[in-house]
């Protein structure tokens, strides 16, 4: 994001320094990630039932929309923007629902107050993020341009209405149960994030 803002701002040797890193660093990660999943799976299949963690499986969609977005605002790669935002759909069409049945068994379980976090909004960046690489990838000329435009109003439509109920609970929680300050986690700055993006 940082990248594209230098853009913006004609910083462009910033910027493709910085996209330059997030290429490394977006690879090293998917490494680290399949390395954790092949030795790791148990824990990993654990980590998506808590709700606790269960959201910030969709760090993947939304960092690989964001990743798309710079190939195509800062290079012109559409390549690799069509492959990452391809990933990211992907990975959100499957650990979304799973984040939303997490969501409903931990209140059944009564476990749902104590799990509340800012990291649940990573659910609207990821979808929002969708949003954007749709229609930065809907270039004029090209024949998915209109399904494209239909797709990323309907991922930001989505986007807003799912912040709603989830800022909803944020703020129930802060009310209902004052943070103590070790409850207050890095996560919770994704509230203003989302509501950013």
């Amino acid at each position: 994001i940082v990248a594209i803002d230098a853009h913006q701002h004609g910083l462009t040797r910033v910027a493709l320094l910085l996209l330059g890193f997030n290429l490394v660093a977006y690879a090293g990660l998917l490494l680290a990630t399949l390395a954790r999943l092949a030795l790791f799976g148990a824990g990993i299949a654990r980590d998506r039932r808590d709700p606790t963690r269960a959201a910030g499986f969709l760090t993947f969609s939304a960092g690989s929309c964001v990743l798309a977005s710079q190939c195509l605002l800062l290079v012109h790669w559409p390549l690799l923007a069509w492959s990452l935002a391809l990933a990211a759909l992907l990975a959100w069409l499957v650990l979304l629902p799973r984040f939303i049945v997490t969501l409903v068994q931990a209140a059944r379980q009564a476990r749902l107050v104590r799990a509340i976090g800012g990291g649940w909004l990573i659910a609207v960046v990821a979808t929002q993020g969708l949003a954007i690489a749709a229609i930065l990838l809907a270039t004029p000329g090209s024949p998915w341009r209109e399904g494209l435009a239909v797709l990323a109003l309907a991922w930001f439509v989505f986007g807003s209405l799912l912040y709603l109920p989830l800022i909803g609970l944020i703020v129930w929680r802060l009310l209902r149960r004052p943070l103590r300050p070790r409850d207050l986690t890095p996560p919770y700055w994704i509230t203003m994030g989302a509501l950013a993006i």
